[in-house]
């Protein structure tokens, strides 16, 4: 055993020289790269593209025009802004709430996914609506989360 050590010692020390040189010599080319470019960088008066204030950011969002609404789509009255929540004003909600019932009135028993796709709707200018209908009686829900259909609730009186 004391042959494979006596071997192995110089060996691992003749790699390890080369090693560290090897990371000295590549230490200062990275030196004189980057000192290379600073040089140039300030000799030629060039000075790094700079990104835009906070500020100025927020100015150019609000400044960006406002998406127009489509005709087949009901008026949702959102204009998203960068991570502001927009409310709607009550006459948006009930816009969408009276296009959501009228097509309750002619397509009966349909799933939610169902209106939503037809009405072109997001699921969150959906959910407000539908919970004012359902609690004003305006229309009944049968079934549970994904399986619910939507239905105008009947006038006949004794039923529901």
């Amino acid at each position: 055993m004391w042959f494979v050590d006596a071997v192995q010692n110089p060996l691992q020390n003749d790699i390890r020289k080369l090693v560290d040189n090897f990371v000295t010599e590549l230490e200062a080319l990275f030196r004189q790269r980057a000192l290379a470019t600073v040089m140039t960088a300030l000799s030629s008066g060039a000075r790094p593209a700079a990104r835009p204030a906070p500020a100025a950011r927020k100015v150019a969002a609000k400044a960006a025009p406002a998406p127009k609404a489509s005709a087949q789509r009901p008026p949702t009255g959102r204009v998203k802004a960068a991570g502001k929540r927009v409310r709607r004003s009550p006459e948006q909600l009930e816009s969408v709430a009276n296009a959501i019932a009228d097509y309750v009135a002619q397509h009966p028993g349909q799933r939610g996914e169902q209106i939503k796709a037809a009405l072109k709707l997001r699921t969150n200018d959906w959910a407000l609506p539908v919970k004012k209908l359902l609690d004003e009686g305006r229309i009944t829900a049968k079934g549970e989360k994904r399986s619910t259909t939507y239905s105008i609730k009947s006038s006949k009186p004794g039923s529901k």
